[in-house]
């Protein structure tokens, strides 16, 4: 044991040894030859070395004689969830670089950051340029995942659902795609073939809670709440503190004819979530119509 934890520490000794002496030849060269490429070097190590503020001030020097500095200045905005500042630096980069290999990546990194903002269009726009910069065969699938996605929040489902087909004949069983494809079945009507794929995704990921919410949602839609009783008692063990789960599992076991229990299920969503307008709505529903079913002859 102490000889491992000895070479261990001289491996760890070995390589922040490494990472200064890459750092201190990026700085000398920097002080002696000044130049473009010279400080992008340098705000490389110093990332590595975890000195980002400094790092992004040897970005902005290296700018503009070294065009690959904005694909790292994008990199550390979106690191930071600085969305437009990444997406200003990633547009400045594939117009100096439109032909290089990481332009491909500059534009999906892009398409990410305007989905984060919920800017799906201009989303899907990246991710078709990605797709047809003829990309390498991972970026492609990744970018037909990520397409779907820009897609579906949208509402073009039709064409979602195209393009997370192509990314399940690679990855049958990522369950983020086959969670969205359900989610474009659903949308659509299609609600037997979205089950199949909700039941999928949530065996694929088990530990999933909203994996099994959704599985729930639309066995209810499908008319079928006695079912959906399985996977809302799932969601709600594994998000126990999620309102919404407690909300589902109550009105579920309303519809599958446990009104007592149902009821307490959704007051306790209630409790949690005291200002949710949909959750007060659900459990007045519950209380009238279960006074009614009470007071209803036998």
């Amino acid at each position: 044991m102490l000889i491992t934890a000895t070479v261990l520490a001289l491996g760890t000794t070995a390589r922040n040894r490494e990472y200064r002496s890459g750092l201190v030849l990026a700085q000398t060269t920097v002080d002696r030859y000044p130049t473009s490429v010279g400080h992008h070097v340098l705000a490389t190590e110093l990332i590595v070395a975890g000195r980002r503020d400094e790092a992004r001030r040897e970005l902005a020097l290296a700018l503009p004689g070294a065009p690959r500095a904005h694909y790292s200045l994008g990199l550390l905005f979106f690191e930071e969830r600085r969305w437009d500042e990444a997406i200003q630096q990633f547009r400045q980069f594939v117009a100096r670089l439109p032909y290089i290999f990481e332009a491909v990546s500059a534009r999906r990194y892009t398409g990410m950051a305007f989905a984060a903002q919920g800017r799906w269009a201009e989303a899907a726009q990246e991710y078709r340029a990605v797709l047809a910069m003829n990309p390498p065969p991972d970026e492609e699938v990744e970018a037909r995942l990520l397409l779907g996605d820009a897609l579906k929040g949208q509402r073009v489902y039709d064409e979602a659902l195209v393009q997370y087909r192509l990314y399940l004949q690679v990855h049958p069983t990522d369950a983020a795609a086959l969670n969205g494809a359900a989610i474009a079945l659903g949308a659509l009507g299609r609600l037997e073939p979205a089950i199949e794929l909700f039941r999928q995704a949530a065996a694929a990921e088990p530990g999933d809670g909203a994996l099994q919410r959704n599985l729930a949602n639309v066995l209810v839609d499908a008319g079928r709440p006695v079912e959906a009783v399985t996977p809302a008692r799932s969601a709600v063990a594994l998000r126990p503190d999620d309102a919404e789960a407690h909300d589902l599992l109550g009105r579920v076991l309303f519809m599958a004819g446990e009104v007592d229990a149902g009821i307490a299920e959704i007051e306790q969503a209630s409790r949690m979530a005291p200002n949710a307008v949909e959750i007060r709505e659900h459990l007045a529903r519950a209380l009238r119509a279960g006074r009614s079913t009470a007071s209803a002859p036998r």
